[in-house]
């Protein structure tokens, strides 16, 4: 495989997975009829961010995890299959000061697992848990002993996923927010 080929791969692979967190992410224009415009310019927003974590993180700070779906090449060889993205998470080694201040005393950043999405049709499958049991995996492999998230408040599915996944709440958005528009987070840790 050429480097030109694998370049266009991953520009192909990475724009699958922007698109189903564009398509998860979302909000709906107030006005039906810019919608469709609305969700372009934040999809190439999700694509600028995705594109930047790419390139300006190590390895060793930045990973995003995709579970694929295989299908069947268009050329009926096996020689390489179409690959769709049925869910994503991401995980990065942070030092946000707001949360470094909700820390124990002398922690110096932490890992910070962000944007997990599964497709609407593979949901209630075990793919978020496979997701964020990848995503501890990894934070583990960097050698940190605990990972933080952020999830709304609303979002029952996804909270209690992460409390069964041992995940507590160590800070809460007040609900006022909400009267503002704001949809208010929990920010949970597990330790391990």
């Amino acid at each position: 495989m050429t480097t030109q080929h694998r370049q266009q791969g991953s520009v192909a692979e990475v724009r699958r997975v922007v698109a189903l967190q564009t398509d998860a992410f979302h909000t709906a224009a107030p006005v039906a009829m810019f919608d469709g415009m609305a969700k372009r310019f934040f999809e190439a927003e999700v694509l600028s961010e995705m594109l930047k974590k790419l390139k300006f993180n190590p390895d060793d700070m930045f990973v995003s995890l995709v579970i694929e779906l295989a299908a069947p090449s268009s050329e009926g060889s096996s020689a390489r299959d179409v690959l769709s993205p049925i869910g994503v998470v991401e995980i990065s080694y942070i030092a946000q000061r707001e949360t470094l201040a909700l820390l124990d005393p002398g922690t110096e950043g932490y890992c910070y697992i962000a944007s997990m999405v599964v497709a609407p049709t593979w949901r209630r499958r075990g793919a978020a848990a496979a997701l964020l049991a990848a995503a501890e995996a990894a934070a583990a492999a960097w050698n940190e002993r605990q990972a933080l998230l952020h999830v709304y408040q609303d979002n029952e599915p996804a909270v209690q996923l992460y409390r069964k996944a041992g995940y507590e709440v160590i800070h809460q958005q007040n609900k006022l927010w909400a009267t503002l528009g704001v949809r208010p987070r929990f920010l949970m840790r597990k330790r391990w």
